[in-house]
């Protein structure tokens, strides 16, 4: 009970602390830049997001002879969005969508499609920001962290692959019955590392999927009046200010996702302002697609 309501609290303190280097008269002057062609262009871009993302998703089922057609995979991607916004990071929208995926099918091989999927996008973006990196000015900081968010990444891959957890013999049940699902999902994930074809097409589509976070948080510069957003920059700097919004601190990452915002980009040139505007209209998309989400939600109920 305690964390519950920790969570939330942490959340505002992090929110007060960012609009207290803020002046609200400029950042509503911020805010009023934006109109609705520009609202439309980027709730289309986030369609274009989620289809990629469903379309990648596919790919891995499908290694499990688990068809399902690209739109019911990006409803469901909706419903993650949905899910999301109850819960501290993206694990539970994950979660939710493989559950109902796993409906039709085999448990562990829909949440090692969803495991895959959501890999592959780590390590995509993480090679563009270190690629990136080499086009712009940044501290050396900045490539560091990169390094070793990567082969911190790629560490846990392999220690999770090694490791041999079937070794261990435990008397409570409920222990057993973990260990035995977790070696079903280690297995699938196996299967799905044989197909080589399969993860370096999806890491194509990555590749795809974050030069469009990169051109959505262009244009949502450009709805807020911040028109010299640099695009080698961004690649850096994105994946830094997504990753921090995923630690499980705060709702949804409510306020670390904003407060990461307002860090990197005033560094890349934006006014505190533009900042907070920016990281509050793609916050306010978020939601739109949650509410989509509810619907989705519902139906599936």
């Amino acid at each position: 009970m305690k964390l519950k309501i920790l969570k939330p609290l942490i959340a505002f303190a992090l929110l007060v602390l960012i609009f207290s280097f803020v002046d609200f008269t400029q950042l509503w002057a911020a805010l009023s830049n934006l109109t609705w062609p520009l609202a439309i262009l980027l709730l289309l871009i986030s369609v274009v997001l989620i289809y990629v993302s469903a379309f990648k998703w596919g790919l891995f089922l499908k290694v499990f002879n688990h068809q399902e057609s690209t739109l019911k995979l990006f409803k469901l991607y909706l419903l993650g969005y949905f899910v999301n916004s109850f819960f501290p990071s993206f694990v539970g929208g994950d979660a939710a969508r493989s559950w109902f995926i796993s409906q039709k099918g085999v448990r562990h091989q829909a949440f090692a499609a969803t495991i895959m999927e959501r890999l592959t996008g780590l390590f995509a973006m993480l090679l563009l920001a270190i690629v990136f990196y080499f086009f712009t000015d940044l501290p050396i900081s900045y490539f560091y962290s990169l390094l070793v968010l990567f082969f911190g990444l790629l560490a846990v891959c392999v220690f999770s692959f090694k490791f041999n957890l079937e070794r261990f013999h435990f008397k409570k049940k409920w222990l057993s019955k973990v260990q035995s699902k977790i070696a079903d999902l280690r297995l699938a994930l196996s299967e799905l590392a044989k197909h080589p074809r399969v993860l370096i097409e999806s890491m194509l589509y990555s590749f795809v999927f974050h030069s469009f976070t990169v051109l959505n948080t262009i244009i949502a510069g450009i709805a807020v009046g911040w028109f010299g957003a640099p695009v080698a920059e961004l690649y850096v700097v994105l994946p830094l200010i997504l990753l921090i919004g995923f630690i499980p601190i705060t709702p949804s990452g409510l306020g670390l996702q904003e407060g990461a915002f307002f860090f990197f980009l005033t560094q890349l040139g934006s006014t505190p302002e533009q900042a907070v505007a920016l990281s509050l209209v793609l916050r306010a998309k978020q939601l739109i697609l949650a509410a989509l989400g509810s619907l989705v939600f519902m139906a599936n109920k």
